[in-house]
């Protein structure tokens, strides 16, 4: 994978997201792969598709491209608020590149490059930005904003790290590890990514059940009327072992949830150890 922009087509342009666009979008047209079934190319939109930039002639995966200069922070610019609402809870929202490029003299190198799957994002991910002021060409538009420190480590497939290309079998497999995850409803799907972003801080790869009791206070007060659907949801991804463990919250519900983990033949014993392995976890004896 050549990781360079072709700077020639930005001869033509003076604004720097403009510059950006039309090197970057003909980059990834060239140099990338479906990260989704590891088809050779993905294929561009016609320009001003309102939904996606490219789409994947095998597999019929669609995906946005937003590139920057540098790191991404902790928020990334989106569109037109009800737009991107309405894209997140419908069956065409795109999966998201982020692609992080750097300027060494004349030359644009690409140094990063994620998808974050499209079944990761919510609509509580999304910020919805002050209306335009009267003044504006665009006035009373009203924008958005994606907040990327709120999409778990595990949401995240690498295809470019470090200024590395990284194999198309790798990545492909941990998008497929990452598809397992995958569920249209939207309670499910948030509250899922709620409790994987509580695993995360966890400093240790291995830790007992009991260690996710430290995070009941970050977690939305839905989750104490929707742990019986999480539980199920989870149970069919490798985290039942975690789920039934939030018992804080499901006393109403599940008289005994470890009892219950241990009768189903998930985990061995009510002091089981679970180790984090992307994105799952996995018995610990």
């Amino acid at each position: 994978m050549n990781l360079f922009f072709d700077e020639a087509l930005a001869n033509d342009y003076s604004s720097g997201s403009q510059k950006t666009r039309v090197m970057s979008e003909p980059w990834a047209a060239k140099e990338l792969f479906c990260p989704c079934c590891g088809n050779d190319r993905l294929t561009k939109f016609p320009n001003g598709k309102p939904v996606a930039d490219f789409f994947c002639s095998r597999c019929n995966e669609i995906f946005e491209l937003k590139s920057k200069k540098g790191k991404f922070g902790r928020k990334i610019s989106g569109g037109a608020y009800d737009a991107t609402i309405k894209r997140i809870t419908s069956d065409k929202n795109p999966h998201l590149l982020a692609l992080e490029y750097r300027v060494a003299g004349t030359r644009f190198e690409v140094c990063g490059l994620t998808l974050i799957p499209k079944f990761f994002f919510t609509p509580s991910v999304v910020e919805r930005r002050s209306p335009l002021p009267a003044t504006a060409r665009r006035a009373g538009w009203v924008g958005s904003k994606i907040w990327l420190s709120e999409i778990p480590e595990s949401g995240r497939v690498p295809v470019v790290r470090d200024g590395k290309a990284l194999e198309k079998t790798e990545v492909v497999a941990a998008y497929r590890r990452c598809e397992r995850l995958q569920t249209r409803n939207l309670e499910s799907r948030g509250w899922l990514l709620e409790v994987m972003t509580c695993i995360e801080k966890i400093p240790t790869d291995v830790f007992r059940l009991n260690d996710v009791y430290a995070f009941v206070d970050e977690l939305n007060e839905n989750i104490r009327r929707t742990i019986i659907l999480g539980r199920k949801f989870v149970s069919r991804r490798n985290f039942y072992a975690i789920a039934v463990s939030l018992n804080f919250c499901s006393a109403a519900f599940i008289a005994s949830p470890l009892d219950a983990a241990v009768k189903a033949g998930i985990i061995n014993d009510s002091s089981v150890g679970v180790r984090r392995f992307a994105g799952s976890v996995f018995n610990e004896r």
